[in-house]
């Protein structure tokens, strides 16, 4: 589920912050259980969980390609507190439009557990209008853009789709410079992919 609209009213959270198997693995925060109080009055729903605290899970992703030889590769760092898991992968025939959403994807099916809170960073621009703008308007239109083309990478647009109905996430573009260390995890994925 893509976090979207407005919340009116007082929200009182408390919860034991716990990432136990939030990506695959047995983790556990120590702390105890944490109150989040909020007046937020009309603000956006990312704007709560961001300002709130209560994000579960960060993950920073990024995608890279050498454009002559179509050599790519991507990355994604999970966050859960003080817990970190590294992905990589690459592919030796694509482009960064697919290595930036390869990168979300496997992000997200890296969770092994269902309705899980995050917060996705990317600095593509591709990845993140297509997330919050554009992409309700090409289902609408059965994959297809306001001109009517064939929306490009639909297969990995669809799978992202079916992530997102899985979880809580809020898709947010930062810079390049804000992403250098997923950015070089995805370049050193590129280099030791074969002929890279």
């Amino acid at each position: 589920m893509l976090l979207t609209g407005r919340v009116n009213a007082f929200i009182v959270f408390a919860q034991t912050k716990r990432c136990r198997g939030a990506f695959g693995r047995s983790m556990t925060l120590m702390g105890g259980v944490f109150l989040h109080i909020f007046a937020l009055m009309g603000q956006p729903v990312s704007t709560l969980l961001i300002s709130g605290g209560f994000m579960d899970i960060l993950i920073h992703t990024d995608g890279s390609c050498e454009t002559q030889r179509r050599i790519g590769g991507w990355a994604a760092i999970l966050t859960c507190g003080k817990h970190k898991r590294i992905l990589q992968g690459s592919d030796p025939d694509t482009t960064i439009s697919r290595m930036e959403l390869i990168a979300v994807i496997e992000g997200l099916k890296a969770l092994k557990l269902p309705n899980q809170t995050v917060m996705v960073y990317t600095d593509s621009n591709y990845v993140a209008q297509g997330v919050n703008e554009w992409m309700n308007g090409w289902q609408a239109k059965g994959w297809r853009t306001a001109k009517g083309d064939p929306v490009a990478n639909t297969d990995l647009w669809q799978e992202l789709v079916n992530l997102l109905n899985q979880h809580r996430v809020v898709v947010r573009w930062q810079s390049r410079a804000a992403n250098a260390e997923v950015d070089k995890l995805a370049v050193a994925a590129r280099r030791q992919c074969v002929g890279g």
